[in-house]
Formats: C-alpha cells, structure tokens, sequence
C-alpha cells in the first residue's frame, strides 16, 4: 500500500494523508463484518443460475494456513465453487477447520445459494448420501470421487470394471507439465442394471468412471501408475456424453490451479492473524481481486 499509495487514493478518491501501517491493518479489517462483506461481494458479481446450466463447476476446500496457531494443525477453512471452464469462483463459505465439518458447510452452501441443480464436480469426501441425494433430487449432476473408505461400494465398482464392458472410453496424448509426462486413459461403465445398498438408492447412480494416470519424469525411469474411480447421476446415452465426463473429471483441477494462484500469486498464507475475521475478509478480499481480474 506505501508503494501504491498514490495511485489507491486517486482511484477511491481518497484524501487519507498515510497509509495505513501493517500493525494497524488487522485492528481496521476486524472491525468489518466478515459475513455481511463476502455476501455483498456475491451480490454485486451476481450469481446467474441459467447462466451456469450446463456448466460444470468444481467444488472444494482450503485451508488458510495464516490462520493455524503454532502447535496446531487447523484453522480457518475456505470452500470455493468455481466455474471450471473460467476458474471465476460463484460462491464461497467459511467455517473453523477444528471445530467444523467441510462435508456440512459445502451442503449447506450448495443448499443456500441454489447450486443444487447444476453440474458439480465434488471429492471423494461429499461422497454422502445426504449431499449427493439433494443434488440428484433438484435435478443437478454430480460427478464425485470415489475412495476406499467406502468400503463396499468400493469394492462393488472395482469388480464391476473386472467383468463388465465398457459403454465409453478414451485415452489422451502423452502431455509434459510440471517436470513430467502424463497420460490419462478413462473408462465409463452403466450403473443402469446395477444394485446398491438401500443408503445408496436415492442417489441415482448412473455412470461409473475408471481413470489410470500413467506419469513419467522428463529425466526418464520407471513409468508410475495409479487408478482412480468416479460416480455421477449423469447417463452416458451418446459419446458426446461420456467425453463431457472426462472433461468434468480433467477440469475439476481448476479449483486447485485457483487456491495456487491464491497461494503463489496473491500470498494468501503469507497474511498471519489470530482474528478469524480478519483471515476470511483478506481471503474474501483476495476472490474479488481475483473475479475482478477474470
């Protein structure tokens, strides 16, 4: 703000005499109501809903490191629902990573702001019958992670994709990034026919998605391998269908690029601040700088 000071008081027409000093910051940010802040700046970017139909947006959780205590290893916590084709976040919640549960405040923020009903790419922790069943019965899609801590249903699709064929497949071009070559081949399967525990029934499982990632280092070596599994409300009635999965699955990572460029770009965990308040209005502060620049 000293380097800048100038041209900030020019374009807020501002007739403050200094700057304010790094002290003195969080004693001015924790005065402003945090909540009340982060929903005017939804408000002003406005959340168009027939906009985003068809539009898959990628949802998931950050820590804000600023915030973990020394001798802790959780503080506050940020989820972001970002549009994956854009990375521009649509909606945003916070919650106290030692006291709170992700899986409960993503519910409740898809609930509040109507996100129910769109396209939604999710991690295999909201793989959960209460979330995935509210997505499925307001008519939105859902493609989420599968892992084993879901024990039998983990099992049920890795023997589904043993003895059964596929309705889809692909595998991408050998692609260099981050010191590496990648390549990734996807396999989808019907659920149509399958049956699943009574818990499971209301979510409408349609299509089953096997991925191996096959990865490389540019030095050479050994070429490493790993498997993984997604399950999505959406049937694969055409391959434009089955080709808009994969995309699903490839662009979820956008919310990971977002929470870099957060991290790299805009020091986000650089800020350390013991005041909750201040650590979601600083981060609230830095998803408008970041829509502002989309």
């Amino acid at each position: 703000m000293v380097h800048h000071f100038s041209l900030l008081c020019q374009a807020t027409v501002s007739t403050q005499p200094t700057a304010v000093s790094r002290a003195q910051l969080p004693l001015v940010l924790v005065k402003v109501d945090s909540v009340l802040f982060a929903n005017l700046l939804f408000e002003w970017f406005g959340l168009d809903l027939p906009a985003l139909e068809g539009v898959w947006l990628a949802v998931d959780g950050k820590d804000l490191r600023g915030s973990i205590r020394s001798g802790q290893t959780r503080g506050e916590a940020c989820v972001s629902v970002v549009v994956q084709t854009s990375e521009a976040v649509v909606a945003q919640a916070y919650y106290s990573g030692k006291k709170e549960s992700e899986k409960l405040v993503v519910r409740q923020l898809l609930t509040d702001k109507g996100l129910t009903s769109q396209h939604l790419s999710l991690d295999a922790l909201h793989l959960s019958p209460l979330t995935i069943n509210a997505i499925h019965a307001s008519s939105g899609g859902y493609l989420v992670g599968l892992k084993a801590n879901q024990a039998m249903l983990y099992r049920h699709c890795i023997c589904l994709c043993l003895v059964d064929i596929p309705i889809c497949e692909t595998t991408s071009d050998w692609e260099r990034g981050h010191g590496r070559l990648e390549q990734r081949q996807y396999k989808g399967f019907s659920l149509a026919k399958a049956s699943f525990a009574p818990r499971w029934r209301a979510a409408g499982f349609q299509t089953l998605i096997w991925v191996k990632r096959s990865r490389q280092a540019l030095a050479g070596g050994a070429i490493t391998e790993e498997i993984s599994y997604y399950l999505s409300n959406v049937a694969v009635l055409t391959a434009a269908y089955g080709a808009e999965l994969f995309g699903a699955i490839r662009g979820h990572w956008r919310v990971e690029t977002m929470h870099y460029r957060r991290d790299v770009v805009l020091s986000e965990d650089v800020l350390r601040s013991g005041k909750s308040g201040v650590n979601r209005l600083v981060s609230s502060l830095r998803t408008l700088t970041m829509n502002l620049l989309h």
